[in-house]
């Protein structure tokens, strides 16, 4: 064991990097801050130009030491990737990632890589967010994959969504 968590005596989740019980410092750097992006309709399809994440860890939420790494989130989960081309080069076969579970619509932000299952699929579908927005149901997310051509043709409900990506592990 590279760390005994339960000593650490917080309400919450934690996530220490380790490998062939060896651990290791993870560097996280925030993402640049992007402006508000236009959408460009190139023969009546919607294209949309990609968005940074959200910062959803802030650095007090992070202890780095010389063999681990806590990162302290609540509602955490470890996730894989299938191997569908939709978001590379950002996930690929391979491709691990930690998703926390949002409370609210607030959690969700243009930009955002969430995880969700349209009411189309019976498995989760990972892409970004590029659009939030009400209609008559109300609050909903249009995604889509950062390898793809144009928006999906769903509109994401906060109950579909299963998850928000806050770490890739490559």
């Amino acid at each position: 064991k590279c760390a005994d968590v339960d000593k650490l005596n917080c309400p919450v989740s934690y996530l220490i990097l380790c490998q062939d019980n060896m651990c290791d410092k993870k560097v996280l750097q925030e993402p640049a801050i992007s402006e508000p992006r236009k959408v460009v309709s190139v023969n009546q399809q919607e294209l949309f130009i990609t968005r940074a994440p959200a910062d959803i860890i802030t650095e007090n939420q992070i202890d780095v030491f010389n063999n681990y790494a806590i990162i302290r989130k609540k509602n955490i989960f470890w996730a894989s990737y299938a191997d569908t081309n939709s978001m590379v080069p950002v996930l690929d076969y391979g491709a691990n990632g930690l998703e926390f579970i949002p409370n609210n619509i607030d959690d969700i932000r243009i930009g955002d890589i969430i995880s969700f299952i349209p009411d189309s699929h019976n498995f989760p579908i990972v892409h970004r967010v590029v659009e939030i927005n009400y209609d008559e149901l109300g609050w909903y997310a249009r995604t889509k994959g950062d390898n793809n051509l144009v928006a999906d043709n769903w509109r994401v409900r906060f109950e579909q969504v299963e998850g928000v990506v806050f770490a890739i592990i490559y």
